[in-house]
């Protein structure tokens, strides 16, 4: 049986139990679930077109790259020099 078949199947069969046993069914799908695929079944669906959020932004809301690292406390110019950090075997040495 093909699977969209297979999952008509189980709605059907779904669709004729009582309510006791429905709840006790979710429960049983749930625990057969990653808690990955748990959150993904429980997350509101984002119905918000893509790229609305940055491009509704006004550019006076917007931080420079330079502003971002003073805030920081740092210059691109100490980014620029900065040194790699030593690999846990050499800073144990």
């Amino acid at each position: 049986m093909p699977e969209q078949d297979i999952r008509e199947h189980a709605h059907k069969l779904i669709n004729y139990l009582p309510a006791n046993q429905v709840s006790a069914m979710v429960g049983m799908l749930e625990s057969m679930m990653s808690p990955l695929e748990r959150t993904l079944a429980n997350a509101p669906i984002d119905d918000e077109p893509a790229g609305s959020r940055i491009a509704s932004t006004p550019e006076a809301e917007c931080t420079s790259h330079e502003d971002f690292l003073a805030e920081l406390g740092f210059t691109q110019e100490e980014i620029d020099n900065a040194s790699e950090p030593a690999s846990p075997a050499t800073r144990h040495a």
